[in-house]
Formats: structure tokens, C-alpha cells, sequence
């Protein structure tokens, strides 16, 4: 059995509402999508064989895959999918996916083998925006924590919640058995007794390793994995609808007082792009447009003039919130707290637990006005559509920011183009509009890396940091 360790639990077993980045590990193993993606990023069938979009993009067809089955052994049939789709798009589960089908207006099952879904409008992406939307027995969702029933390469042996679950090959996979004998993910106390444990051998993957260890783990002969191109961002968050915040120059004015380049050295031990134009399109991608974003290189005057223009008077206290599982936050918030200090800020520094700071954002449209948030945003590069979904209307980024009529159509002329200079001049118009309004911070884009035994092969990470490890054999 392959031993995962992490240092966030996996608190539940429902990908379609899961926020932590820590249960993504979990998806590929219990669960299918209809589509999938691969390690060069391409769109590939899974649960559906085949698929296509009527001549005027309103409808789009996919067919199921013959003999598959739950892991209770009920077949799989398109009412299955309808369901779980409908449950995505129920604006009470508050399902991170509902944004990526928004053009989705209906989805029916045509027969046993075939769904049929009827947009709003014209959705090129439709087939990766299905990819993270996995489909578990929403027939019984009372009972999915205790069950884990899907149709994936794994069954789900015990599950004992922010604790440990395990698995074990599914013997009736649609795709073959998986070639290992089972995978098991642990939660340790912090990274050093994870680190510990990769030494030694009771663990063989280490999950989202401090990037500050990278090089101590390569030098002890460990293998680092990280994604090959990534769209990862590491940001601050700010209610963008409460308190001093809601204010956009405020929000620029903490931008032009985040240190990047000290962020990057002291944080992430000088690993990522930094993201000086503070948006979500990365500097290294093909898509990202100098001429069309601000300049936000550290100037603490700039700061100080952005803060006065918003009436944010000198004295005002914030909270940076960060959480105990990813220690690169606290030292973001040190950071800040030096910076803005010297502008007559007063910055208090507060760390959670995992879960703790969880409940205080999600799901999004909490108060929180005042705090200041490191986090680490997992979104799919351009020029994938849904990075443009995070903000806005049916958005579900904590942030609040309610977005413009601007911004609105901007996200739709993503959503739809085809035509690369279409899809270009979107993406620099979103570009524009989130680093003028700051909805949120961008620090720098960097991979988040994992750890493994020099025994352990296939286990790749999304350019999003899905950590695949489906397919890992060695043990």
C-alpha cells in the first residue's frame, strides 16, 4: 500500500462542494468525471467515450461509457450524471464547480447512455468544464462519507475524518485494476513530522511539501514533483464588499504594499514568477498582457498616498489571518506587518487551524471585513475560461467582490470565443479590470511541489496542483 502524507486533512468525501486543496487527492481516486485531463493538459474521454456541440453551440451531447459501475455494483446510467449536475448548479450546495457551468440552463437524460445539456449561450470549453465535476451516487448522498461510492479505480476502505483514508483497488474498474495494492492518506501534526515520516519510509508521497525543503529533500535523494506549467497563485484576500476594503483604491493600496520580492525569498525560498501586474494569468503564460495591468512593485508612499485618498486613517488595525497548515502564510504575514508598519498601519497576526480558517470564508459571502488572508488559489491557466468564473456574478471566490457590467462581459466574451485574437483580447480585458479593481492580491505564481520515495512512479500534478496519484506504483 502507497502512503500519502499531508498536513490538512480530507474532512469529507463529496468532491463537488470539497474548498480544501487538500481533498483534491482523494477526487481521481474514488471518483470519474465524464471527461478528464492529462498530464500535458489536453481534455480526454473517462466516463464518456464521446461527445459534440450542436451548430450553434446551444446543445451539447455526451455519450456514456458501456459496463460501468458503482463500487456498490448499481450500472451507471445518464440519470446519474443528470442528478449530480443539478446538484452542482444548485446555488445551496455552493458548489466551487457551479461557476464553470453557468451557461448550463438544463441537463436531461435522452436515454439510458446519453446526456443532452441546453446552454445559454455558446461554451467552447464545455468538455474541460466538466472535467472536476465528479460523479459520486448522489442517489444517497446521506451516506457518501461512509461509503465513498463512485465509479473510480479505488473502493473506499476506512475513512476516519481529518484523520486518515484509505483505499483499495477497485476490482471492477472500468479501465483495469489500479497496479498497486491500495493508497492510504495521512494527516501529520505539522511538516516536520511529515518530513520525518517520508525519511524514514512511512510515507512515500509527502503532499504540498514548505518550498523552503525543496532543496534539503532533493539533497537526501527524494524525488519533487510539481506542475510543468503553473497557473497556481499565491494571493492575499480581502472582503471586497465589507469594511475598509470594499474600498477599490484600499485594496490597491495594500497591493503597493505587499513586499513580492521578499515574499518570494523569505516564503517560497525563491521559487515562483513573481506577479507584479497582481493578476490571475501568470507572467510566463502566452496569454498574459504587460500593457494591460498595473505596475505594483513595492512602494509603501504609493501605499501610504492610495490608503489617505480611501480615508483610511493612519492608526486602523487589521488582522492577517493565516492558517497553522502552511507556514510560508505567516511569514507573508510578517511581511506585511513590518511594511505596513512603516506607513502607521497596525497589522495583529492571528493563526488558525486548517479547519478553523476554512469556516471563517466559506462558503463565500461571509463578512470578514478588515482581514487580511494569504492564501493559495488553484485555478486553470488561460486559456481555459474558468479563471474569469472566480469573480462576479455566480462566482464563488471569498473575496465578495460583486464585480462589474464591465467585468460581466468580459467573462462571457471568454467563456465564448473562439478565434485566438478574440480569446487574447478577452483575456487581456479581464487582466485590466481585476488588476485596476484588486478583487484579490497576486504575489507570485509557483507550483506547489510534493515529495516521493525514489520508488514511487506515475504521480504528476495539474497545472492547478491536482496531485495525481491514481496511477503510482512502486509498492
Amino acid at each position: 500500500m502507497i502512503t500519502i502524507g499531508q498536513t490538512i486533512g480530507v474532512s469529507q468525501l463529496d468532491p463537488n462542494i470539497s474548498t480544501l486543496s487538500s481533498e483534491r487527492v482523494m477526487w481521481n481516486l474514488l471518483y470519474d468525471g465524464l471527461t478528464k485531463q492529462t498530464e500535458s493538459g489536453e481534455v480526454e474521454p473517462d466516463l464518456a467515450t464521446e461527445w459534440s456541440a450542436s451548430d450553434d453551440g446551444l446543445t451539447w451531447t455526451f455519450t456514456l461509457r458501456d459496463g460501468v459501475k458503482f463500487h456498490d455494483g448499481r450500472a451507471l446510467v445518464a440519470d446519474d450524471v443528470v442528478q449530480v449536475v443539478q446538484r452542482v448548479l444548485d446555488e445551496k450546495n455552493a458548489s466551487p464547480q457551479r461557476s464553470k457551468l453557468a451557461a448550463v440552463t438544463a441537463v436531461a437524460a435522452t436515454d439510458e447512455k446519453t446526456v443532452t445539456f441546453t446552454m445559454s449561450g455558446p461554451m467552447p470549453q464545455m468538455p474541460a468544464a466538466l472535467v472536476d465535476v465528479k460523479i459520486i451516487d448522489a442517489k444517497n448522498l446521506d451516506k457518501l462519507n461512509t461509503t465513498g461510492n463512485g465509479t473510480g479505480p479505488y473502493k473506499l476502505d476506512s475513512f476516519v475524518p481529518d484523520q486518515e483514508l484509505s483505499v483499495v483497488p477497485n476490482p471492477d474498474y472500468w479501465a483495469g485494476q489500479p497496479g498497486n495494492g491500495g493508497i492510504k492518506i495521512v494527516k501529520y501534526a505539522d511538516e516536520t513530522a511529515g518530513r520525518t515520516a517520508l525519511g524514514s519510509g512511512a510515507v512515500d508521497i509527502l503532499w504540498a511539501v514548505p518550498y523552503d525543503q525543496v532543496s534539503g529533500l532533493q539533497d537526501s535523494g527524494l524525488n519533487i514533483v510539481s506542475p510543468s506549467n503553473p497557473s497556481q497563485t499565491s494571493i492575499f484576500e480581502v472582503d471586497g464588499a465589507h469594511g475598509t476594503f470594499a474600498d477599490a483604491q484600499a485594496r490597491q493600496a495594500l497591493s503597493y504594499a505587499v513586499d513580492r520580492k521578499t515574499m518570494q525569498e523569505a516564503a517560497f525560498g525563491g521559487l515562483g514568477e513573481i506577479n507584479y501586474g497582481s493578476t490571475l494569468v501568470s507572467p510566463s503564460n502566452k496569454y498574459y498582457d504587460k500593457a494591460a495591468v498595473q505596475d505594483y512593485s513595492y512602494d509603501l508612499d504609493k501605499a501610504k498616498e492610495l490608503f489617505a485618498e480611501a480615508g483610511v486613517k493612519q492608526g486602523t488595525k487589521f488582522t492577517c489571518w493565516a492558517s497553522s497548515s502552511s507556514p510560508q502564510y505567516r511569514t507573508q504575514c510578517e511581511i506585511l506587518q513590518q511594511s505596513l508598519a512603516e506607513i502607521g498601519y497596525t497589522v495583529a497576526i492571528q493563526v488558525n487551524e486548517g479547519s478553523t480558517w476554512a469556516a471563517k470564508f466559506y462558503p463565500a459571502g461571509k463578512d470578514y471585513s478588515d482581514l487580511i488572508v494569504p492564501n493559495f488559489l488553484s485555478r486553470e491557466p488561460a486559456p481555459l475560461p474558468f479563471v474569469a468564473s472566480y469573480f462576479g456574478k455566480d462566482g464563488w471566490s471569498e473575496s465578495n467582490w460583486a464585480g462589474t457590467p464591465e467585468y460581466e462581459m468580459t467573462k462571457s466574451s471568454i467563456k465564448t470565443a473562439t478565434e485566438e485574437s478574440d480569446i487574447k483580447s478577452a483575456f487581456a480585458d479581464f487582466q485590466k479590470i481585476t488588476s485596476t479593481e484588486q478583487p484579490v492580491i497576486s504575489v507570485l505564481n509557483v507550483g506547489e511541489p510534493s515529495a516521493t520515495g525514489t520508488d514511487i512512479e506515475g504521480v504528476w500534478i495539474e497545472s492547478d496542483g491536482t496531485i495525481h496519484v491514481e496511477g503510482a506504483t512502486g509498492k
